[in-house]
């Protein structure tokens, strides 16, 4: 008796020690990532530690079966709540959630009553063994929990603590089975423990390894999405400057010449010379007007906030149509055909119907000297979202310029027959990443253009 006496203090005095250093690394780490519930783990092992780390003063005052009452009464009420935090802990590190630890105490302490009450039915059974074997059933609970979290999330270190946390009840029954009396098994018990401990820990530092990896993986992602941001905007001014040197500074400097020719026609009484002139002077400035259209609207894409909510697809196209008609003269769209329209998106309307208007715009007007010269718009639901398609049958482009379309002031089309200033679908572009989608095209030379634009799905939106 005495070799097993010292032999299980030695091992109860180790894992105390061990238990305190788990304790110590859950408290320093608790406040990084509270909801893996550390702090209700390092007060489990710092329990656990107390009980342990006293064993020796514990075993001096055990005479026989007579216990030293105040000691053994301490020693159950904590290694009871101890078994609560762990329970607990655990629970929240797995992610079953919510948790409630209130009610986890409870239930191990309910549990832990109900054995002794059930003692009555086998007299001979010693009262220590029952913390052994209430812990058994609990550690054996909590791996099933760790398989299971491992399957839903492999690779986080679940499977390692599942693995440490099974190895309580078999090295319990090998006590056992090596003649370890009941009492001293409660010490023996704390081997296990200290190890599924160092599991959880290796398997805390596993899962923080992994998080701090995917931060480092976000941080650079952010990095160069802000830098091609930057990139962007530079190279949207250096297209702008060129653009103000050029179709800026032109109608500008036009309308200054025609207005001063104007003049002087009407001084000479040449009314027929000074009206032409004014003409020119109308259409001059109206090219001015829209391009100082296109940069508010542009503007007005990269500040708004999308105010997103249902709206029926056909409704939006529709509006589109009616301003293009406005707009661009009566008879416009005549051309244009909707298919499949009939769904809701969770979109910002107004903006939407910007869109919408810019591309069924565009393929109106380069498919306009085409023999074909019908447009398709349609719809169907992809990828959990809907994607849009509008399609034409015009003159097209290089398909390996098309990562140049979206860009501000970029115009593959500039040989002078089709107008506009390259702003139309960097509007589209900026208006449809900010509601999380995304657009891109496709085209052949002279075969016509499909340009698609995915909006996600949203909770109540049918597809």
């Amino acid at each position: 008796m005495a070799i097993h006496s010292d032999f299980s203090l030695g091992l109860t005095l180790a894992s105390g020690a061990i238990q305190t250093f788990v304790a110590a690394v859950f408290f320093r780490f608790m406040f990084a990532r509270p909801q893996w519930g550390l702090g209700w783990l390092g007060l489990s092992y710092a329990f656990a530690a107390w009980l342990n780390l006293t064993a020796g003063y514990a075993m001096q005052v055990t005479r026989g079966d007579s216990l030293f009452v105040p000691l053994q009464v301490a020693n159950m009420i904590v290694g009871v709540t101890c078994m609560g935090f762990l329970v607990t802990g655990v629970r929240q590190y797995l992610g079953f959630t919510p948790s409630r630890p209130l009610l986890s105490i409870s239930m191990v302490w309910g549990a832990y009553l109900s054995l002794i009450a059930a003692r009555r039915l086998w007299p001979t059974t010693d009262l220590a063994i029952v913390g052994p074997f209430l812990a058994a059933v609990i550690f054996t609970y909590l791996a099933v929990l760790g398989v299971k979290a491992a399957r839903r999330e492999p690779g986080v270190g679940h499977a390692v603590a599942a693995a440490m946390l099974m190895l309580y009840p078999p090295l319990v029954w090998i006590a056992y089975q090596f003649g370890l009396n009941p009492a001293e098994m409660s010490y023996w018990g704390s081997v296990p423990f200290s190890l599924a401990g160092m599991g959880l820990m290796a398997a805390t530092m596993g899962r923080l390894r992994v998080a701090l990896r995917d931060l480092n993986e976000t941080l650079e992602s952010r990095v160069k999405d802000r830098t091609q941001q930057l990139q962007d905007v530079i190279d949207g001014l250096e297209s702008f400057n060129r653009m103000v040197s050029h179709d800026l500074r032109g109608p500008l400097g036009g309308v200054h010449g025609i207005s001063q020719i104007a003049a002087q026609a009407l001084e000479q009484g040449d009314q027929e010379r000074a009206l032409r002139l004014v003409r020119a002077i109308h259409t001059a400035s109206g090219s001015l007007t829209t391009l100082v259209s296109d940069l508010l609207s542009l503007a007005k894409a990269s500040q708004s906030d999308v105010q997103k909510q249902p709206a029926s697809l056909q409704v939006i196209v529709s509006d589109a149509l009616q301003w293009l008609e406005v707009s661009k003269g009566e008879g416009c769209t005549r051309h244009v055909r909707c298919e499949g329209l009939s769904m809701e998106v969770a979109v910002d309307p107004a903006l939407m119907r910007q869109v919408m208007v810019n591309l069924i715009g565009n393929a109106i007007k380069y498919s306009s000297q085409s023999s074909r010269q019908d447009v398709t718009v349609s719809a169907h639901s992809v990828e959990g979202g809907c994607e849009l398609t509008v399609a034409d049958h015009g003159i097209g482009f290089d398909h390996s310029q098309a990562d140049q379309l979206f860009k501000p002031f970029r115009r593959l089309q500039a040989d002078g027959r089709f107008e506009g200033f390259g702003v139309g679908l960097t509007i589209v572009h900026r208006i449809v990443t900010g509601h999380g989608g995304r657009v891109w095209a496709e085209a052949t030379p002279g075969q016509g253009a499909r340009f698609h634009v995915w909006l996600p799905g949203a909770p109540g939106v049918s597809w």
